[in-house]
């Protein structure tokens, strides 16, 4: 299995909460995607701790039979696969970001996933889970171009403005 980027929104779909309007087929790939990141212990975080706070604040009180608990609590209880690091930035947020003109509107939120899949891709075959963020399929091009490769786990609910 490739090294895994793992955006929150993975966490969330997986946990099928109402307001993710996630259908049970994507909650499902979620879940699996999640549970097979954790079996092949191929997940990458950044050392400054800028992923699992995002998670913590996501999913930290949610059920702890939950597919996003479960993966948060291995997550926070094991050494990432690539523990990688992200250095603050003034304009790309983190100077990992890829300076690309293509990406200067993508979501500042978003951006420490893929800083964190651009570095994890140097040392290897390296993917960047999605499952309903639209930034990720509105800036293929420009992440494509950057060497950035994007799962979308979820594409019937990616709607990506004309």
């Amino acid at each position: 299995m490739d090294l895994q980027v793992i955006d929150t929104n993975v966490l969330v779909a997986a946990n099928g909460t109402t307001d993710t309007h996630a259908d049970s087929s994507c909650q499902l790939t979620c879940a699996q995607r999640l549970q097979e990141t954790q079996d092949n212990a191929a997940l990458v975080l950044d050392a400054q701790q800028n992923i699992m706070r995002e998670y913590q604040r996501l999913v930290g009180a949610g059920s702890p039979n939950s597919p996003a608990k479960r993966f948060f609590v291995w997550a926070s209880q094991t050494s990432p696969s690539l523990n990688v690091q992200l250095t603050p930035h003034a304009t790309r947020t983190f100077a990992e970001f890829p300076a690309s003109e293509g990406l200067r509107g993508f979501d500042p939120d978003d951006r420490m996933f893929v800083a964190a899949a651009a570095v994890a891709s140097q040392s290897g075959p390296t993917v960047l889970a999605n499952a309903l963020d639209n930034d990720y399929a509105e800036h293929q091009t420009a992440l494509r171009e950057a060497g950035i490769r994007v799962d979308e786990l979820c594409p019937q609910h990616i709607k990506v403005e004309p």
